[in-house]
């Protein structure tokens, strides 16, 4: 089995990742345990029991996920958990019982699966049972759960025993063995009897589980085409909560994949030495089930969805959930729904995020930072208004042949089109001028090793210069726009079936007629042809920088480690923009139809979302790697106050190198 090192950024990463699946968990299964009991009819409460159940267990995971954050690792015969969530500042015996509720959990829903698909082949032969008949049923299941969880949490050895053991192994993905990092648990030797009878109660019950799922799967469809008396209604609805529990099934299924994976190592079966195992995913994959299964419900459970259409909906767009009839058999209303929403979130979080950001610009930087501030600041600002900009406007793409069209369904759809057009041109200069800062920022890094740095007036006049190509793409952007009506009467004769209608208060449509013309490719090469050369000139730069900085002998440690931290920031920064890129590469695949254009996936929502997830995740990736930022949203958000620790002093000019970077004259303070 390869041993992967650990890593700061490793673990920043899936710290990070593990934390937001389980906050995510918390936040989707709290309300639909809200609509379960509150929005349920009484024809479906039986059903709604099981549903109640299997929410509360991802609930539950979803709080013991986010406590423990669990690592796990197998050492020979020797199993370990290393637990790096808040438990750690607890004992290690509150985060393996943390770790039982979460397996417990898993292995409860995983056991209600096959109740749900017997349950609904009852209810399509018209044979449901009564509430509290079903609510028993529920609580026999939870009897192995339940044993499982105690026989977990009992038979731990002691930390020592297990450090000890690892002290021997040298495995070098552990964590340091510091409380303050992560606390050690585990199991000293899992070929005993006790623990391969708990392996067995775990994962013995998952094969008939999915067997019987599907053997009922099968007989409730094979009903359902039998059944000429129901009425197509009553069948569509019968399937789509018979969808909820077959998406259902599958959730589970990387996480228990992983598990076997765990275990084939573990026992050291045969081929177990080749077998690739990253420590964090296993529990990442089950809060990712979690965070899945309350999405999938809501979905496929119409009473639910459309209580979440009422409560969501209506009110972000400003009007009754009933509009959303009127394009229902164009496009699902709920995946509209999840997608606005999605779209909303992210562009409220990227201007809540930049809106900070540039505060810590402005008045949180020391003197010393103030030259690099500049770019920052510039590129900062360029993403506080894309994303105000992308809330605006809410924007969908629909390529037509040779048509380009944009449906807005933002509040720019209650004044006019081409304020929608204009305010989309805000977008597409931003995201380009945001390109045009990369090389920049990179060449700023190279020079301030090489030469020294820049004054900030200078700075600032180059960041003038860089933005004029973007300048030209607003205006460019904004001019070449046909008549909304030429655009509908396009769209509508090609019969696109992802449209929504032609209603104001539901979207506003304008476009391009002909992405052929020459004043469009022109456009098109301005917006595309600068990003190839700036990631050449980007990664030029870099690989200049990191030379220098391992021939760089006369660095001081903090200082080198200060320079390779920015250059890390610089480079997730270049690389979040990649996956809207390549969206935006396939859509002009598919507009200008070059060979292999009809075999490419497109979802009209998705390139723009993506660019405010882009700058969302920018500010984030600064405010981590700039010490005198992060520390600052720390004592905002956490009130630490550290006043006999000098690193606190953070916005001090006490020189610790000798550099000609007065940037990195407060080395210590800055990273």
């Amino acid at each position: 089995m390869p041993d992967l090192p650990f890593t700061p950024t490793r673990a920043t990463i899936m710290n990070n990742l593990h934390t937001a699946l389980d906050i995510c968990s918390v936040l989707f299964n709290g309300p639909l345990l809200f609509l379960i009991v509150v929005f349920t009819k009484k024809s479906f409460r039986s059903y709604s029991i099981i549903l109640g159940f299997m929410t509360l267990a991802d609930f539950v995971l979803g709080f013991a996920g986010g406590f423990t954050v669990a690592r796990s690792i197998p050492v020979g015969y020797t199993l370990v958990y290393q637990f790096h969530g808040t438990c750690r500042s607890t004992s290690a015996e509150s985060c393996i019982n943390g770790l039982a509720v979460i397996l417990h959990c898993f292995s409860f829903i995983y056991t209600l699966l096959p109740l749900a698909f017997w349950y609904r082949y009852l209810v399509i032969k018209n044979e449901s049972r009564k509430k509290l008949r079903v609510f028993l049923y529920c609580l026999v299941l939870y009897i192995p759960a339940a044993v499982g969880m105690v026989g977990f949490a009992k038979g731990t050895s002691p930390p020592e025993v297990i450090r000890k053991i690892l002290a021997t192994k040298k495995n070098g993905s552990l964590y340091p063995d510091d409380p303050e990092i992560a606390v050690i648990m585990g199991y000293e030797d899992m070929t005993t009897q006790y623990n391969l009878a708990l392996s067995l109660w775990i994962c013995a019950p998952i094969i008939p589980a999915y067997m019987i799922s599907i053997y009922c799967r099968f007989r409730s469809l094979r009903h359902l085409d039998k059944d000429s008396g129901m009425s197509g209604r009553a069948k569509k609805a019968q399937r789509s909560v018979l969808n909820a529990v077959t998406f259902q099934l599958f959730t589970p299924l990387l996480a228990i994949s992983q598990l076997f994976e765990h275990f084939w190592i573990q026992y050291q079966l045969p081929g177990h030495s080749s077998l690739f195992y990253l420590e964090e995913l296993l529990f990442i994959f089950v809060s990712l089930s979690s965070t899945l299964n309350p999405i999938i419900t809501i979905f496929c459970v119409t009473p639910y969805r459309k209580q979440v259409e009422k409560l969501v909906l209506g009110k972000i767009l400003g009007r009754e959930v009933e509009t959303t009839r009127i394009y229902s058999e164009a496009t699902n209303s709920a995946t509209t729904a999840i997608l606005i929403d999605s779209h909303i979130v992210i562009d409220t979080l990227s201007v809540l995020f930049n809106g900070t950001l540039l505060y810590l610009i402005i008045f949180c930087t020391a003197k010393s930072f103030r030259s690099y501030s500049v770019i920052l600041g510039c590129s900062t600002f360029t993403e506080f208004l894309l994303a105000l900009a992308a809330g605006f406007t809410l924007t969908r793409v629909l390529a037509v042949e040779n048509t380009l069209g944009y449906q807005f369904h933002g509040l720019c759809r209650k004044f006019s089109a081409q304020i929608c057009m204009d305010a989309h041109s805000v977008i597409m200069h931003c995201y380009s001028y945001a390109q045009i800062m990369l090389p920049l920022s990179f060449w700023y890094r190279h020079r301030v090793l090489t030469v020294g740095p820049v004054k900030p007036a200078r700075l600032a006049v180059y960041c003038l210069i860089a933005y004029i190509p973007a300048f030209l793409v607003l205006v460019g952007f904004a001019s070449g726009t046909s008549p909304p009506e030429v655009i509908y009467k396009i769209i509508a004769t090609k019969k696109n079936s992802s449209l929504w209608p032609d209603d104001p208060e539901i979207a506003a449509i304008i476009g391009y007629e002909d992405m052929t013309s020459p004043y469009n490719l022109v456009i098109t090469m301005w917006i595309c042809t600068p990003i190839a050369p700036g990631y050449v000139i980007s990664i030029f730069y870099r690989c200049r920088i990191l030379r220098k900085l391992h021939a760089h002998s006369s660095m001081s440690p903090k200082t080198l480690r200060a320079q390779k931290n920015l250059v890390k920031a610089l480079t997730l920064q270049s690389v979040t923009p990649l996956l809207t890129m390549s969206l935006s590469t396939g859509f002009l695949w598919m507009q200008y139809r070059l060979p292999g254009h009809v075999h490419l996936f497109f979802l009209e929502e998705y390139a723009f979302i993506l660019v405010a997830l882009t700058s969302m995740i920018n500010p984030c990736i600064i405010i981590y790697y700039v010490l005198p930022y992060r520390k600052r949203v720390q004592r905002l958000l956490f009130f630490w106050k550290r006043k006999n620790d000098p690193k606190s002093k953070i916005y001090g000019e006490t020189a610790l190198s000798h550099t000609r970077d007065s940037n990195l004259q407060t080395t210590q303070e800055l990273f």
